[in-house]
């Protein structure tokens, strides 16, 4: 469905793990004057000072500030911008608190955002630490903006916000981090023998149609009919989109706009974005040298279409009911899956089947696995409002089903197995989940995340929507992470960004 076709922030381990504290950190008693190493309250702005007179355990805090630091306090909704700094560099950022006010979990909760990216959400000092007048210390990595600066923002949710202590100290790059590079023209996409490739890229009418070149060769159109003369290629004003070898490498598969299909009263820019989601098209199989178009599903609109690695079996997600006012906000869809034959040179789906989870309304494939049993899949079962959807693990033989991101007010899409076949990359609105309209339909925000397929190590590899970042856009003007996939190399992961209707090209290279 949609839009398919380096900054950092971590949590650490502990202090040292990866990063080694410059000669001059900057340390901050907030609310408060100077206390030890820590200097008196500075860089902030909102939010007022307090202080107690209740004495604070600070042995079970590892690097924890002088116990007078936890007496101080900055509370309200406030933030810090820390500036002076290196510019684009990672920084080891260290929040001291501790609960002198309440004496109960539950009375105080509150977001922190570094640089715009969650690193605290609904944190509650009093349970953090163990109970009240206990020290307690939370530290992240981070990457300062273009001028020198790390922000981090303070907002109650309930009671107040709080905050005793400030470190933020120069850090290594952590060993897993991921640089993201901008590339500046449509990445070609390899057969699997890598002698030829392929581009699906507009053409000079803002039309997608297909190009296909031999390695080393310039790319030529191969789906324009040719003057003087008829063939069975699509007519030259549909577009052709969401293009993927087949694993024979025979094959070319794609989805060609209908001929017929009711758009006429659709802007031309949401006409092209609604195609570009995979409505009013239909699934063909072309040779790579444009001569043999094959309609494999008509369909009303689909998504798709990943393969087994021996190209036997393919799947796909049909729209069935495209009434978004009955069905918000996507209408009705299946997931099908099909035996991938060749007859007399003619390729076609056999034995096509309805192998949708029960209760999903929405459904797009991802990829299978390296064993083929299983299939990425983004979907909708028990999710109220389906713009939440989350990433799901389905076993085609037995129908298990196995919810990896597991969350309801999330917007989790386009999961590939990497080809190792233990992680998954995918997009999610995740960083943003403080956000109350970061996974709404006309509001999203979202990055690309990588996770084990057991549901642990969850890792961020993108700041399209945070200022100061090689890969952010200008404020007010954020992007939607959209799909990934490993380059030729197998090395690096070439993904797009969407500035609706429009995409961005990337390069993301990430670090074990």
């Amino acid at each position: 469905m949609w839009w398919c076709a380096v900054g950092l922030l971590y949590a650490a381990a502990a202090v040292g793990a990866f990063c080694a504290e410059a000669a001059a950190p900057v340390r901050i008693n907030c609310g408060g004057n100077v206390a030890g190493e820590f200097g008196a309250d500075q860089f902030f702005s909102g939010g007022i000072a307090g202080n107690g007179t209740a004495a604070v355990d600070v042995s079970r805090a590892k690097g924890a500030a002088p116990a007078g630091v936890y007496q101080s306090e900055r509370w309200g909704d406030f933030s810090y911008a820390i500036a002076g700094l290196k510019a684009e560099s990672f920084y080891l950022v260290r929040m001291h608190f501790a609960e002198i006010f309440f004496n109960r979990a539950g009375a105080r909760t509150f977001h922190v955002t570094i640089n715009g990216t969650s690193a605290l959400s609904n944190y509650d000092i009093f349970k953090a630490a163990g109970g009240a007048n206990i020290a307690v210390v939370e530290e992240f990595t981070t990457k300062s903006d273009k001028q020198g600066v790390v922000k981090l923002e303070f907002k109650g949710v309930v009671d107040h916000a709080k905050c005793s202590g400030i470190e933020v100290a120069s850090c290594a790059a952590p060993k897993d981090f991921a640089a993201v590079k901008p590339l500046d023209k449509v990445p070609l996409y390899y057969s699997p023998d890598g002698t030829r490739y392929l581009i699906n890229k507009e053409d000079k009418d803002d039309i997608f149609q297909l190009y296909v070149g031999k390695r080393g060769e310039e790319a030529v159109c191969v789906s324009v009919p040719p003057k003087g003369g008829t063939t069975n290629v699509p007519k030259a004003d549909r577009h052709k989109y969401m293009a993927t070898w087949h694993p024979s490498g025979k094959w070319i598969i794609i989805g060609v706009e209908k001929e017929k299909h009711d758009n006429a009263w659709v802007p031309k820019f949401l006409s092209k974005g609604w195609i570009e989601c995979g409505i009013w098209l239909d699934i063909y199989a072309v040779s790579p040298d444009g001569s043999k178009w094959v309609k494999l599903v008509e369909t009303d609109g689909f998504t798709g279409v990943p393969f087994t690695a021996d190209g036997k079996l393919g799947a796909w997600a049909k729209i069935v009911d495209g009434n978004v006012i009955a069905h918000p906000h996507f209408g009705v869809w299946k997931l099908m899956t099909g035996e991938f034959v060749e007859e007399n040179g003619v390729p076609s789906f056999k034995n096509v089947r309805d192998i949708s989870p029960k209760g999903a309304v929405f459904l797009e494939p991802g990829n299978f696995s390296p064993d083929g049993e299983s299939l990425l899949l983004t979907a909708d079962v028990g999710i109220k409002d389906n713009q939440g959807v989350d990433q799901y693990i389905l076993n085609v033989k037995t129908g298990a089903l196995k919810n990896l991101t597991n969350t309801q007010e999330e917007w989790d899409e386009h999961g590939v197995f990497l080809p190792d076949g233990k992680q998954v990359l995918f997009m999610s609105s995740h960083p943003y989940r403080n956000d109350p309209n970061a996974w709404k339909t006309l509001s999203l925000k979202t990055e690309f995340m990588i996770v084990n397929v057991d549901g642990t190590g969850l890792r961020q590899l993108t700041h399209y929507n945070v200022p100061g970042y090689a890969e952010s856009f200008p404020k007010g003007k954020g992007a939607v992470a959209a799909c990934g996939m490993i380059n030729a190399d197998g090395k690096k992961i070439v993904a797009t960004s969407l500035r609706f209707p429009d995409y961005d090209w990337w390069e993301i290279e990430v670090g074990k």
